[in-house]
């Protein structure tokens, strides 16, 4: 079973969490040639999903698809539930120079 974010720490990441959401990062990642991979995991998202897994410290948390799975509280700060197979592919296949120009305009 999932450890419980606690209380302090839930809210450094709900607050980081949404510093990301308000930077519209998702026009970067609009740019992408490949309109599977704006639908599959929109940029913005995918940055959301990176940034929550940086924030989770204990084992018991570090596998993003099974905490999305075990944890409202993740699925809303995420915008849903994390399918393990989009998720690897967007991290394999998003273009590192939106991803480092998301993270210099957040």
């Amino acid at each position: 079973m999932l450890e419980p974010i606690t209380t302090e720490s839930w809210a450094l990441v709900t607050l980081l969490l949404y510093a990301v959401g308000r930077v519209n990062t998702q026009a970067i990642f609009n740019r992408d040639p490949y309109e599977s991979r704006r639908i599959a995991m929109p940029g913005s998202r995918l940055l959301k999903s990176l940034v929550l897994y940086q924030m989770l410290k204990t084992d018991s948390q570090r596998g993003m698809v099974r905490t999305s799975e075990e944890s409202q509280d993740v699925q809303q700060a995420l915008g849903g539930q994390l399918v393990r197979n989009t998720l690897s592919n967007a991290i394999a296949q998003r273009d590192l120079d939106q991803m480092i120009e998301a993270w210099v305009l957040v």
